[in-house]
């Protein structure tokens, strides 16, 4: 609490500053503080204000941007957007028949809380998008990291040279092996994984005729999903 409590007293003091400068500049303006056109700006620059504190509760902070923008840079962009526009507003609220008729001021706020909002969203959508696609490649990395992983644990376990190199070519191959993945071959991988829980299990107990026979059925598997991965890479 006491961390975040400077950067609370920092943005309430844009509230303080702003309240004090807007009461005292619209004070002494023609049309006072009577002016809807003012008091629609003053309205709507809180509103942007309050959206750009409430942004970071709802959205995912990621690194990965893919518009280069994060919420809270939209949300910061449609403030800067409404303060512009509104201290314009704020300035000239006594010009010709904008001092009683907010009409223009409504619209021209809401096209730029409009354009914020589609900004946001945007980015809001493109930003999950990309945010996915990186979760989905490193779930793909770790499944290649971990098996292979696993496998290299077992390597020199036995005193025979012949039952140790099959598991070496094993994890070769593993190690080897392309690590994006397809739905399609969801189903060889996880045929893969149990099969590597077999093998702990022979070398555990020391079964080099199980260990044999496993580690034929993993190269056939793992050969068998390299062949469809890269079937499927040459037609993309």
């Amino acid at each position: 609490m006491k961390k975040k409590l400077p950067s609370v007293l920092l943005k309430c003091l844009f509230l303080v500053v702003f309240n004090i400068l807007f009461f005292v500049i619209a004070g002494q303006c023609e049309g006072g503080l009577s002016s809807a056109t003012r008091w629609t700006a003053y309205v709507f620059i809180h509103l942007a204000y309050i959206m750009l504190w409430i942004t970071p509760l709802f959205e995912k902070q990621t690194i990965h941007a893919s518009l280069l923008l994060t919420a809270y840079g939209a949300s910061l962009i449609h403030f800067a957007a409404q303060f512009v526009v509104g201290l314009i507003f704020i300035i000239i609220g006594n010009v010709g028949n904008l001092e009683n008729n907010a009409t223009l001021a409504i619209i021209v706020h809401i096209i730029v809380l409009a354009a914020g909002l589609a900004v946001y969203l945007t980015n809001h959508i493109f930003n999950n998008k990309t945010a996915a696609a990186v979760q989905r490649q490193q779930a793909e990395v770790d499944y290649i990291r971990g098996v292979s992983s696993r496998v290299k644990m077992l390597l020199d376990k036995f005193d025979d040279k012949d039952t140790n190199r099959l598991i070496e070519r094993v994890y070769d191959e593993l190690h080897g092996s392309p690590t994006r993945s397809y739905q399609h071959v969801q189903g060889l991988e996880s045929m893969i994984t149990a099969k590597v829980g077999a093998l702990e299990n022979a070398v555990r107990t020391r079964d080099a005729e199980t260990v044999g026979i496993v580690t034929k059925d993993l190269m056939d598997l793992i050969d068998e999903r390299n062949r469809q991965i890269g079937m499927n890479n040459q037609y993309q």
